[in-house]
């Protein structure tokens, strides 16, 4: 069935010669979301082999920028004023077939949610091959498993042959990556490309993407929340907040000769983000030490577990011994595909191995990596809240309270909504109406109803900007502590994971490199793999 999509409502188009040497132009520029105004005048000027970082907060105008210059923001939404010119050309005023006709081979676009963009149930091998067909060009293998192996994608077919639910959220990511790297375009918009990448991949994607500039004069606007992916890639930078750009101009940072807005910053908006970006000196709270005697909330022992995909078996576990100590927080770091997210999944019972033992002492709840997608878009999170309760009375074999309004269970929300530091007026709607910060928060809410003595977090703060990264970390720790909770951390984001845990496990192909206390992995390891990992670390400073 097909759709007809509305883009924006253009501005009145208004005679515009061609600026020299610019190959993307926007003068003050403003979107509104019906009666409020989500960007107040942005203004940038992008030349052929030029990359832009556009920085900030969840909800600060970043991703509204890209939407107004592909015509992909939603029926709400409409362009109040400004300019947008690509190549002289005035792309307000093109109509939705002239815009088209612009993506791919000029304007190509790597999305944060790539999942979303693929067709779940057609392989990467169709959708390659239609992609290049519809612009004019045939597939050539040998191409893209040179690409593949520069995005540390296997070069075998496997990855080519698989559907997009049959690889983790990392992987797809990279894939999308991949075929905007075979289009070429002139003009690569990236949506938060890397939030969803390991370090050593994040650092290949980031230099793959710079040798394609040098290459071909790719000019790239990149979106992120990551600063020190800004500081290494980036030209120059403009720092947005709630709709303002409040600094733009030099990027800076100790990857360049010259000062500019990360070495420098002037304003203080600027400044509380810079405070914000974790790094390897910060300890957010008192490093705690268990000894083998002390009592543990989870131990995993020779654990082995094979995946079938597509008549291959993927070994994900390869004799793994885990112990996660009560009240310890523990981080488990490493690659994609690493088995960092397999080892949640046998902790939480979803999965079992083929070998070994899981034991675990005391509940348990999973946070979940994409927040929005754990909760039900069709139920408030009033309603989500109190299925988790529901969940949890069954568990512990209590009465399971009923009703759309229960004093006993409000009682409770209210408890832990103030813990988390969110609102009661957000209880009643649904999760596409809240910040991914605020989103995230109530997923930590709804585990806390229940109950938990163990909180098993699966990459939580990958989507998060800094401040909200910074702000649930903080969130973490202080309940770690109110609640005498365990928790077994799993990420990808070395400088956060040091700040607040207590040992560090990090893994390889399945297998455990080394588990010791956090310093001493970071600061002392000897391990070739470890260090490996800490030289792929992007660092503003």
């Amino acid at each position: 069935m097909e759709r007809n999509v509305r883009a924006v409502r253009a501005v009145k188009a208004r005679p515009k010669q061609k600026t020299e040497n610019l190959l993307l132009e926007m003068k003050d520029l403003r979107v509104s979301y019906g009666e409020r105004e989500a960007l107040h005048g942005y203004s940038l000027e992008l030349r052929p082999g030029e990359i832009h970082v556009i920085a900030g907060e969840s909800g600060s105008g970043k991703s509204t920028i890209l939407k107004a210059l592909l015509g992909l923001t939603s029926y709400s939404a409409e362009v109040t004023g400004g300019s947008i010119f690509f190549d002289g050309k005035d792309v307000l005023a093109l109509s939705g077939k002239e815009r088209r006709e612009l993506l791919g081979d000029e304007i190509g676009l790597i999305a944060q949610n790539p999942a979303a963009s693929f067709n779940p149930l057609r392989t990467f091998r169709a959708q390659f091959a239609e992609t290049m067909e519809s612009h004019g060009r045939k597939l050539d293998e040998h191409e893209v498993f040179h690409v593949f192996k520069t995005l540390g994608l296997p070069t075998d077919g496997r990855v080519l042959d698989s559907c997009p639910y049959e690889v983790s959220g990392g992987m797809c990511q990279r894939v999308a990556i991949a075929l905007l790297m075979l289009l070429r375009p002139r003009l690569l918009l990236c949506d938060e490309v890397t939030s969803a990448l390991d370090v050593t991949t994040q650092k290949q994607v980031a230099d793959e993407l710079l040798r394609l500039r040098k290459e071909t004069g790719m000019g790239i606007l990149l979106v992120t929340h990551n600063l020190g992916l800004a500081a290494y890639m980036a030209d120059t930078i403009s720092i947005l907040r709630d709709g303002d750009c409040v600094e733009a101009g030099p990027v800076g940072g100790h990857y360049r000769d010259t000062p500019g807005v990360l070495s420098d910053p002037q304003h203080d908006y600027t400044k509380k983000l810079l405070h914000d970006v974790p790094d390897f000196e910060e300890v957010l709270r008192g490093r705690s030490v268990f000894d083998n005697a002390a009592a543990k909330a989870v131990e995993l022992k020779d654990v082995h577990k094979t995946y079938r995909v597509r008549g291959n078996d993927v070994l994900a576990l390869q004799g793994v011994d885990l112990v996660l100590y009560k009240g310890e927080m523990l981080g488990v770091v490493g690659e994609s595909g690493s088995g960092k997210s397999t080892i949640l999944r046998q902790v939480s019972g979803m999965e079992t191995p083929e070998v070994g033992d899981v034991s675990t002492e005391g509940k348990y709840q999973y946070i979940f990596q994409d927040a929005y997608a754990s909760f039900d878009p069709r139920m408030t999170i009033r309603q989500s809240l109190y299925e988790s309760m529901r969940n949890a009375a069954r568990r512990d074999g209590k009465a399971v309270l009923r009703g759309r309004s229960i004093p006993e269970n409000d009682e409770r929300i209210r408890t832990y909504l103030e813990q988390v530091g969110l609102t009661e007026d957000l209880l009643d709607r649904y999760p596409s109406r809240l910040s991914g910060g605020q989103c995230q928060r109530m997923a930590i809410a709804r585990a806390l109803v229940a109950d938990p003595e163990v909180l098993l977090c699966d990459e939580i703060t990958s989507a998060l900007d800094v401040t909200a990264q910074r702000e649930v970390v903080e969130l973490l720790v202080r309940l770690q502590k109110e609640l005498d909770l365990s928790v077994l951390f799993v990420s990808h984001d070395l400088a956060l994971v040091h700040s607040f845990c207590d040992r560090i496990l990090v893994l390889k192909s399945g297998e455990v490199v080394e588990c010791d206390e956090a310093s001493d992995v970071i600061l002392h390891s000897e391990d070739p793999y470890t260090n490996q990992l800490l030289s792929s670390v992007l660092t503003v400073a």
